[in-house]
Parts: C-alpha cells; structure tokens; sequence
C-alpha cells in the first residue's frame, strides 16, 4: 500500500482530531495525488467530474504521529499542509528516508500554494531519527511557524534548515536535541534568529 487514503477518501475526514500512523514500511503517501485521480477518471467515461477540494482536508485534525514509515521520503504536499488549520502537534520519527516535511507535488501550480503559509497554529514539532532529512520545507516554499512552543530535533545529521523566522520567535520557549555546535553548522537567513536559539538553549 504506497497511499493511505485517495483525495476522495480524505475529504470524508473532515472530523478527525488525531493521526497516527506506525510502521507502515511501504508507505509513501498519505494521500494519493489529485492528478493520479484524474487520470483514473478519464480513462471510465461513465463516471461524472470529480472536484477535489484539498483545503477541507483534515481541517480539524490536531495531532499527527509518524512513526517508522521507512518508504515515505516526503510527509505533506503543501495542499495538505495548508488544510491543517488546526494541527498543534507533529512528531515524525524513526522514518529513514524522508528528505523534507513539506513539499510541492508535481501537479500542485505555485499560485495555489503562494498565499500564506501552513500550519499557523503548530506549537509542538518533533524531528526524531531522521538520517536523511535535509530541510522542513523546500527553499522555494515560505514557512514560518508564529504559534510554535517547543522544538525537539535528534538524530537530523542532514539537517541543514530549521523551520524558524521571525514570527516563530515570538512564542518558542524550548529547543532540545541540539547543542550550541549543532545550531551553529546549520543554514541561517538572520543572525539575530540564531543567537536568540543559543539563548533558549542556555535557558
């Protein structure tokens, strides 16, 4: 099984609150592409058009836990990411082949995914044994997280970029995982973010 749930399927998720997904080794996805769908549509002319509305996805779920899914090597489209208005809580560990968390799909245009960015009220992020993770997001994609509280970050030797801006700084109170030496050999746009990391870590 490479996908958990078609776009279909997940739109019919509006409710759920919590995900958890364990040791799902051929996993690849959560959800299946839109355009995957399509093709299957035009190929069974008696079927009607089928509108996938990926905003509504998952709009209430809170918590999502992935762990050991050794076949996913991207978590989010920044479709689904973007219908996580409610998500407080992300925990991705012992998956050893995922490169980022959020990624644009092949069939997603940028105008869709250029407004502002996802998972607004995150507050909890945790990074556990993840060999090959590189960044969060993809460089061409603008993510801040303003409501994140705590971070915890182990086991990322890839890691080159942590998810963190301006706003993130407004609420963030602990970091754990990371040492001053690790913090200082990763990717920083702004200076003045790092040194205000250095002092969560001295806190």
């Amino acid at each position: 099984m490479k996908n958990l749930f078609s776009p279909c399927q997940a739109q019919r998720l509006e409710r759920l609150e919590r995900l958890e997904i364990k040791a799902c080794d051929m996993l690849e996805k959560i959800i299946s592409n839109v355009g995957e769908l399509m093709v299957r549509v035009e190929r069974s002319a008696s079927l009607p058009a089928i509108r996938i509305k990926p905003w509504r996805t998952f709009q209430n779920l809170q918590k999502m836990n992935i762990y050991h899914c050794i076949g996913m090597k991207k978590l989010l489209s920044m479709k689904l990411a973007h219908s996580l208005r409610q998500l407080e809580e992300l925990k991705v560990q012992r998956c050893p082949n995922m490169v980022v968390i959020v990624a644009k799909d092949e069939d997603e245009d940028e105008e869709e995914v250029a407004d502002q960015g996802p998972l607004h009220q995150l507050k909890t992020l945790t990074l556990h044994k993840l060999e090959k993770l590189t960044s969060f997001n993809q460089d061409r994609l603008v993510l801040d997280l303003p409501s994140l509280e705590y971070l915890k970050v182990c086991g990322c030797p890839d890691l080159k970029k942590l998810p963190i801006g301006p706003c993130c700084l407004l609420k963030l109170e602990k970091i754990e995982g990371m040492d001053r030496e690790r913090i200082d050999r990763l990717e920083w746009e702004d200076e003045t973010i790092k040194s205000r990391i250095h002092e969560l870590l001295q806190d």
